[in-house]
């Protein structure tokens, strides 16, 4: 008797220990690790025409059970590659942004997000299907000494471009060309191709960036002033220049 009692108390008790290691396990599985980020690529349209600026936003949140200290979203910490689908090559693309010092990292709790956009050039200009994602480095716990995470991925962010041309570009800066310029500053003020412009692209202060000044009308004209416009040398953004403005205080 006494001998089929402690066999039902051991079958109990190796039960009891069997469910608190599974219970472990599954709360061990369930548990986010203490630094963990997700990286997600979105792009502003799914469809392109040759030459027409990509505008991609990157978001970063914290997936982990800790605070998490993300890097400055620039050209540092962040590496685009564009690529087809289904071949292994990945060229890297840097998107248009200023010379600027470092930028100083981020803590986000967790379940935080922080993000940034940014402006590409030269992702249309073949035409064909294509896909673009982001790796981030540098991601790191707040704690003293944490190690850094290894590189973070996004999923690819699919697109096409057509073989329609939108903007014509140089193939080395990606910049609009000055007769594609001269040709939406003409447009945007209402003049035909055999009103006198005169371009010049001028440098945004120390950005590394510029922006064509476009001047349409006769110069020795004594009636009427040459209409000016600015236009980004990398959206095409155009826009009417003010008197008295500087072009160097556009950055749109």
């Amino acid at each position: 008797m006494f001998t089929g009692v402690r066999s039902i108390r051991s079958v109990v008790v190796l039960l009891s220990v069997v469910a608190a290691l599974a219970a472990s396990v599954g709360c061990a599985a369930t548990r986010p690790p203490d630094h963990a980020a997700e990286v997600r690529l979105s792009l502003d349209s799914a469809t392109y025409a040759r030459g027409e600026p990509v505008r991609a936003a990157v978001s970063v949140t914290n997936v982990g059970a800790c605070d998490l200290l993300v890097p400055s979203l620039d050209n540092d910490g962040l590496k685009f590659r564009r690529g087809r689908p289904g071949v292994g090559e990945l060229l890297v693309r840097r998107p248009v942004l200023p010379n600027q010092a470092a930028g100083q990292p981020r803590l986000i709790s967790p379940g935080e997000s922080t993000g940034r956009t940014f402006l590409f050039c030269d992702l249309t200009d073949e035409a064909g299907e294509w896909g673009l994602m982001v790796g981030l480095s540098g991601c790191r716990g707040a704690e003293a000494g944490s190690p850094p995470l290894s590189t973070c991925y996004s999923e690819p962010a699919p697109f096409a471009v057509s073989h329609e041309r939108m903007f014509e570009r140089d193939p080395y800066s990606g910049i609009v060309v000055r007769r594609q310029a001269v040709a939406l500053a003409r447009e945007k003020g209402g003049a035909d191709g055999t009103v006198p412009a005169r371009a010049v692209l001028v440098p945004l202060g120390e950005t590394g960036l510029y922006v064509w000044v476009v001047l349409l009308g006769a110069e020795d004209d004594p009636l009427s002033a040459p209409a000016a416009f600015t236009v980004n040398a990398y959206s095409g953004v155009v826009k009417a220049l003010e008197i008295g403005e500087s072009p160097q205080e556009r950055t749109d």
